[in-house]
Parts: structure tokens; sequence; C-alpha cells
């Protein structure tokens, strides 16, 4: 498996698990609801190989987000992301973690960077969309989660999954059950191996 996709599923499946622990949680934590100067090598976006090994990396900031030390996968990130803002994987690791500890600032930062070269990355346009659905913005968040389905179309689908999962969150969320139960059937049939959407689904039944 290449760089790229390792971490662009690395991201859908924090992006998956976050989207739920954030609906089954419903507590007041800041989410109601990724060295040095290291440049880019390879495909674009495609963490540089030292981020692949070592006791800092982007596979244990991944680790960290997935065990709720955000700070620490800030800090981890940190070190692959370059003075010219370069590293989409790291930027937007670091922005998962940013959105967890209620940093809604950094977060969308860190997404504006990656999608100012990258428009329709789907990863990008979909934390974004969760960014702000954090702040209760549904509107806005909405139409990001729509944007990531539009641009996920030709990708794999993960991202567009998570999209329509996060749509069905704000149905939900703002008292459409019907709506919610809509878009969550959209994010199963889209990923039907994926357990969390699933669950959800029969719980909306």
């Amino acid at each position: 498996m290449n760089t790229t996709l390792k971490y662009y599923l690395y991201g859908v499946a924090i992006a998956c698990a976050l989207l739920v622990t954030a609906y089954f949680a419903l507590s007041p934590r800041p989410d109601a609801g990724q060295a040095g100067s290291t440049r880019q090598s390879g495909a674009a976006g495609a963490p540089p190989a030292a981020a692949l090994k070592g006791p800092d990396s982007l596979d244990k900031a991944r680790a960290m987000i997935q065990t709720g030390d955000y700070q620490g996968a800030i800090k981890v990130c940190s070190k692959f992301i370059s003075g010219d803002g370069t590293g989409d994987q790291a930027l937007l690791l670091q922005a998962e973690a940013y959105g967890q500890t209620g940093d809604y600032g950094k977060a969308l930062a860190n997404c504006h960077i990656v999608l100012k070269r990258s428009p329709k990355h789907p990863w990008a346009l979909r934390t974004v969309a969760e960014t702000l659905r954090r702040q209760k913005n549904y509107k806005e968040a909405s139409e990001y989660y729509r944007k990531t389905i539009a641009a996920d179309a030709s990708e794999g689908k993960a991202d567009a999954a998570c999209a329509y999962f996060g749509l069905g969150l704000i149905a939900e969320e703002t008292g459409d059950t019907r709506q919610a139960r809509k878009n969550v059937e959209a994010a199963v049939k889209l990923m039907p191996e994926n357990t969390y959407f699933s669950d959800r689904l029969a719980a909306l039944k």
C-alpha cells in the first residue's frame, strides 16, 4: 500500500471513530460530537519517509488521537509540517487533534492551508465540516459535508461515507430523525463493512 493511500485511510478511520464517539459521548468536552521543516516526497501530500518510523511518527500521532492524547498528537505532527506549511497528512491529523481540544481556529487554519493547494481535497473538506459541526454551525458544516461528497465521488468514497454520517448526526441533533436515517443509510451503502455506521442505523430504526 503506498504511503498516500495509507495515511488517507488512517484519516478516514480516525474521522469515523471520532464522529461516532462524538455522538455516543454527548459530553461537555470540547467535541460535543492528525522533523522540523521536513518536506514532502513522492506524491502530493505524501508524508516523508521519516514519518513512517521511529518513536515520533505520524503512526504515533494517529494512535495518540485514538487514545485521546490530543496535545501529544499536535506536538508529533508539528515535526512533519515544514515552514511553508507543506505536509498535508500531518496538517490534517493535527487539525483533527485541534478540533478535539476545542481549538477550532487552528483546526480550520490547517485545513485551509491544504485546501488552498488542493481545493477539492476530501479529507480537508470533511475535517472543516466536522469542525463546524462541533461549533454547532450546522448550515456551513452541511455545505462542507456536501462538498466532501462531491469531491470524493471518484475516490474510494470513504470520506463521502463519513460525510453522509456527519449529515446524519446534524439531522439527528436538530431533531430530524427521518433525514438522519436517510443520511446514515447512504453512509452504510458506501461502507457496509463499517460497523459504526450500521450500528447507528439500527439504533435509528
